[in-house]
């Protein structure tokens, strides 16, 4: 087997791919955490908000997007959707071989 030294090929691995396994491998620990989060203490806080409540956390003066508990529950459902993924049997292992960095959360 030849090793590849090719430059360009080296330098994308080292400045794109190493770091981009070390971010999704630290999305992947956020996801979990907030996962466990949502189900164990806030979905239970919002089962009795219309989907219509807007979010009152005191940035509207800061021109931040009101949320509401529609907006809240929808990107919990894509971020559902991308654990499924990274949950597969073998994903992580994929993901976590480039890596060198350690782990870093709530990033």
């Amino acid at each position: 087997m030849a090793d590849i030294t090719n430059p360009i090929i080296v330098k994308f691995s080292n400045e794109r791919i190493r770091p981009l396994a070390e971010r999704v491998r630290n999305l992947k620990a956020n996801i979990d955490d907030a996962a466990a989060l949502w189900t164990t203490e806030v979905l239970p806080l919002l089962a009795g908000n219309v989907d219509g409540d807007i979010l009152d956390d005191g940035r509207a003066l800061e021109g931040i997007t009101a949320l509401t508990k529609k907006d809240i529950v929808d990107l919990v459902a894509v971020i559902g959707s991308i654990k499924v993924t990274l949950d597969v049997a073998g994903v992580m292992d994929t993901v976590r071989r480039p890596t060198v960095r350690p782990l870093k959360t709530g990033e």
